[in-house]
């Protein structure tokens, strides 16, 4: 719930999540308990930030318009974030900004590993955060 609640990004827990809790109910229905309604509070956060926004800016979606306004960030793929940090440092090769954008390589090498490892190990929900944005 607070995942979902402090980052949009935290709503992609449900769908990791749910197919996470159906692959250990080998993917039956009537192997579904009452359990599974925990998976809806992750979505609770959200929904409540939602309401928040909109009633004290009538925009549900306000934060959106924040972010655009005053950070310039607008939601895109992590594709294109990736790219921009790839093209960052091509086009500027010194140490010091090598070494300032490593960690979001080593993010997207352990991002890759998980990827591969969750597909050939059967634990699908390791890819599924990351197949969302690729």
């Amino acid at each position: 719930m607070l995942a979902s609640a402090t980052r949009i990004t935290g709503i992609f827990l449900f769908p990791a999540l749910l197919i996470e809790y159906m692959s250990q109910n080998e993917y039956r229905i009537k192997g579904i308990k009452l359990n599974f309604l925990y998976l809806f509070l992750i979505l609770i956060g959200f929904i409540a930030y939602i309401v928040i926004n909109y009633i004290t800016f009538g925009d549900p979606f306000a934060f959106l318009d924040a972010q655009r306004e005053y950070w310039n960030k607008t939601l895109s793929p992590p594709s294109k974030g990736l790219m921009g940090a790839w093209n960052y440092i091509r086009w500027n090769p010194t140490w010091i900004q090598i070494n300032d954008r490593l960690g979001g390589a080593l993010i997207c090498y352990i991002w890759t590993v998980m990827y591969d490892l969750g597909w050939t190990a059967g634990r699908i929900f390791f890819s599924v955060p990351i197949g969302i944005f690729f």
